[in-house]
């Protein structure tokens, strides 16, 4: 919530589908609410909406003092000087800066856990997406640079780092001219004190078998695979111009299962799509049946404007992608559930993420099969008298299984 009578609040907006948009304008109105009758001096909008409509915000929302696109945070401590003199500025240009050094930075997440940046911008050109002319082209962050701040994160006490990128499988090709994520990988394992790494958003014609091996050879990197796949049905998945056809990706995540047999896998789908008919939602049905991941993430389509997706015929109805989206939600729901049973009676390294309110010696957590915030959790108990803190790596044994949490008792040794 911002605090009436501040100097300076700064809005750091998403620009990529509607509810985002939404939520963003939403925010800057109430900011301006409070500007408007006295209790804000300045207010600034940054981040991918600024990018994307600059013009458009400063000439509806007055209260806005300055826009600040995604290449141009650097520039931030000016802008604010320039908005707190009085003045009102614009400063947006085509994205592109690069991480090649490690800058201060204000962590909002729990002291145990941290994202870390490894690269910015995307090269794909898939047909719904805005993220290549909000972000540039991708830019990998020089891998020494990732590991000084991955370094640094560990001596604070960080357990376990979230790697994120656009397209992480792409990373070092822009600097190195072939894939250098597996380099990263070997180097982290390395860092002191560190006990998890993960790496997210991995586009499916790019994992390779290299990278696979890597991840099966170094214990501290999370036998989770992450691979926002979109859809099962191939006339969709070439009208969205995404690389690989079902029976590829069938084939490659066939092949990383051999190298990670206990691997949990993640992935997210558009349901809708322009001229998606209900034969290509039975194929995207019968795909998460073929595949069986573990968690799934679905997103009803969003037109937007500027991308060629957005122009095609075949808009589906609202009304029936929305319907689209609750019966895929549901059909997971079943595989998920099935999966982890997979998991009762094997006993999981736990990393504590608090004590469960109200309930003494009951306690939440995740195993490396989970990522923060986006999959389940471990809920637990442990013998009284034997207190836990967020941030402790724990053994705990399943034993039970819900759709998306796994329940079990600390092991004491």
């Amino acid at each position: 919530e911002p605090v009436a009578g501040a100097d300076l609040c700064v809005v750091n907006t998403c620009g990529f589908i509607d509810a985002a948009k939404e939520e963003s304008v939403r925010s800057i109105l109430q900011l301006a609410a409070l500007k408007k009758a006295g209790n804000l001096r300045g207010l600034i909008v940054a981040g991918c909406l600024a990018q994307r409509f600059a013009a458009e915000l400063q000439a509806e929302i007055p209260e806005i003092d300055a826009v600040v696109g995604t290449g141009e945070f650097p520039r931030i401590a000016e802008v604010a000087r320039t908005v707190l003199g009085g003045g009102r500025t614009a400063a947006v240009a085509p994205p592109a800066y690069a991480y090649d050094r490690v800058l201060p930075r204000l962590r909002t997440t729990p002291g145990y856990t941290a994202y870390v940046k490894i690269a910015e911008g995307c090269d794909h050109t898939c047909g719904f997406c805005v993220i290549p002319q909000l972000r540039g082209a991708y830019r990998s962050r020089p891998l020494a640079a990732i590991v000084e701040e991955a370094t640094e994160l560990a001596a604070s006490g960080v357990k376990e780092v979230n790697l994120i990128s656009q397209d992480s499988t792409f990373y070092g090709r822009d600097l190195a001219g072939r894939p250098l994520l597996p380099d990263l990988l070997r180097e982290l394992n390395a860092i002191p004190g560190l006990r998890w790494i993960r790496f997210l958003y991995n586009y499916p014609t790019r994992f390779t078998d290299e990278l696979a091996r890597t991840m099966a050879e170094l214990d501290k990197v999370c036998p989770y695979v992450d691979i926002p796949l979109q859809h099962g049905s191939d006339r969709v998945l070439a009208a969205m111009g995404r690389g690989g056809r079902r029976a590829d990706i069938v084939r490659r995540i066939a092949r990383i299962r051999r190298h990670l047999p206990d691997a949990a896998f993640r992935s997210s789908f558009i349901v809708g799509f322009p001229g998606e008919t209900g034969e290509d939602f039975h194929q995207l049905l019968s795909f998460l049946d073929e595949i069986a991941f573990d968690y799934v993430g679905f997103f009803t389509y969003s037109q937007e404007e500027g991308t060629p997706a957005g122009a095609l015929p075949g808009q589906v109805p609202r009304a029936v992608r929305e319907e689209r989206y609750h019966r895929a939600m549901a059909h997971q729901r079943t595989i998920s559930l099935a999966r982890q049973e997979r998991r009762v009676g094997h006993v999981l390294e736990v990393l504590v993420e608090g004590e469960e309110p109200g309930q003494p010696g009951h306690y939440r957590g995740r195993w490396r099969g989970q990522a923060p915030e986006v999959d389940g959790q471990v809920l637990f108990r442990c013998a009284a008298g034997d207190p836990l803190r967020p941030g402790d790596l724990v053994p705990v044994r399943i034993e039970r299984a819900e759709e998306y949490d796994l329940l079990g008792v600390r092991v004491t040794r």
